[in-house]
């Protein structure tokens, strides 16, 4: 079997980080890293959230429930950094962006950072020195589609890495996105979900494609589509499969 990672061209990303347990997946717990590091994976995926004292969380969603009593919903933006960490967050406690980019620094991970939201220079700013913190500039990949966004990041940083994502069955919009937003220094991606995209589109794709923009695709658990898949694209993400599997 051909394991991706032995391409340098090419990335597997766990999704919200890896759990070696089928019970939990990922959830961008501090231990869902270490699993994305111990499995092989060069990679990994987070979402933003804010306390309602303003510091940056790694969460999917805007609420979860109490992982203590199995019932208390805890919406994250009502609490403090200090109440949440009262509570359970699947069998943890939930992680910080500070812990998550600092154990993807010292797991050699890359870091997709996703649910990101046209915010005030103050969360920007926190997002930014956080990323300056870990020296992690060039190891991070911000995920949107959203205009505001993309200027607002590359305002910061004109050689930044921003990933296109999109559940669109009609790329041209996202495309011609890449194509405005490309530059001499940055890195521009499309991040696609293969199910709107058989393998036959996606050959087609790659020829339309603006010159230096790369495709991957979300989320793919099952390994026999991902080789499908393999030869046509430079990434993918995914809950299950890990290099190790490959």
């Amino acid at each position: 079997m051909i394991n991706p990672n032995n391409n340098p061209n090419f990335r597997m990303i766990s999704h919200q980080g890896f759990s070696v347990t089928d019970q939990w997946l990922g959830n961008s717990r501090v231990s869902s890293y270490i699993g994305s590091a111990e499995q092989g994976f060069q990679w990994a995926e987070t979402d933003i959230k804010f306390t309602s004292d303003n510091i940056p969380v790694c969460c999917h969603d805007r609420a979860y429930t109490d992982s203590h009593d199995g019932q208390t919903r805890i919406v994250i933006g009502e609490h403090t950094l200090a109440e949440l960490k009262t509570y359970g967050y699947y069998g943890e406690v939930i992680a910080t962006f500070d812990e998550v980019l600092y154990t993807c620094k010292t797991n050699g991970l890359g870091l997709y950072i996703d649910h990101l939201d046209p915010w005030d220079d103050e969360r920007w700013n926190t997002l930014f020195s956080l990323v300056l913190k870990y020296k992690m500039e060039d190891h991070v990949a911000w995920l949107t589609n959203r205009e505001p966004v993309i200027e607002r990041v590359l305002a910061w940083d004109p050689t930044a890495e921003i990933s296109l994502v999109t559940a669109e069955q009609d790329l041209s919009p996202i495309i011609a996105m890449a194509e405005k937003y490309q530059t001499d220094l940055n890195t521009i991606t499309i991040n696609m979900i293969y199910t709107k995209h058989p393998v036959e589109e996606v050959i087609e794709l790659n020829r339309r494609l603006p010159r230096g923009v790369r495709l991957e695709v979300w989320i793919i658990d099952d390994p026999a589509v991902m080789y499908e898949y393999l030869p046509y694209v430079s990434g993918f993400t995914t809950n299950t499969i890990s290099p190790k599997d490959l």
